[in-house]
């Protein structure tokens, strides 16, 4: 039987939900903390400060999107009707499936909030011009402003958050990386890479 020679690219279509897996089209992350830790340890079981930092993260980004959604029904709308006109406007008027696709909903999901956003005139569909069966979103005056003004809130939100947000996550993987390393490996900052300072 022939050898088989197990890659880091091997590794992460294997296991595509692990820490460092790549969603399709985008280029490889560095190497991924969890197989650095399985051959140091031999095992990956969470330690306590595992759990302390993971719950501090989910709680921290928790915290945003319950301000998210606050602020969305204060401007009348639902926290997924919000994030479609924010879909909308970032993939600049994207085509049902691929507006679908963007928010993890079913197709039939998606053409529901898009005739929800077209009876309050906050978004519109658009026939293609070279394929009358394919419609685009785009948004409507009404929904551009009011994305503009819950855009502007949750810009001043994050800068508030934000950099507590990122401490954490900092922490969380210069810990992790600090363990699968060892002791002789120097400063973890210096190798903790793609965490913004």
């Amino acid at each position: 039987m022939g050898k088989v020679e197990i890659t880091e690219d091997s590794r992460r279509q294997a296991a595509p939900d692990s820490v460092g897996a790549s969603p399709p089209g985008k280029p490889p992350r560095p190497t991924t903390v969890r197989a650095s830790r399985r051959s140091s340890r031999g095992n990956d079981e969470p330690t306590a400060a595992d759990y302390k930092a993971l719950a501090e993260f989910r709680y921290r980004i928790r915290r945003f999107l319950r301000f998210s959604e606050l602020a969305a029904r204060a401007e009348g709308l639902e926290p997924q009707q919000h994030q479609a006109l924010l879909a909308i406007r970032a993939l600049d008027q994207p085509d049902i499936r691929t507006l679908a696709n963007y928010l993890m909903i079913r197709h039939h999901s998606a053409v529901g909030l898009i005739d929800r956003l077209e009876e309050r005139r906050l978004a519109e569909r658009r026939r293609n011009a070279s394929d009358r069966r394919q419609a685009h979103a785009v948004l409507t005056a009404e929904g551009a402003e009011r994305l503009r003004r819950l855009s502007i809130k949750h810009r001043g939100q994050l800068q508030r958050s934000g950099p507590g947000l990122v401490q954490t996550l900092r922490e969380l993987l210069e810990g992790w990386f600090r363990e699968a390393a060892g002791p002789s490996s120097g400063d973890p900052k210096e190798n903790v890479l793609a965490v913004p300072k």
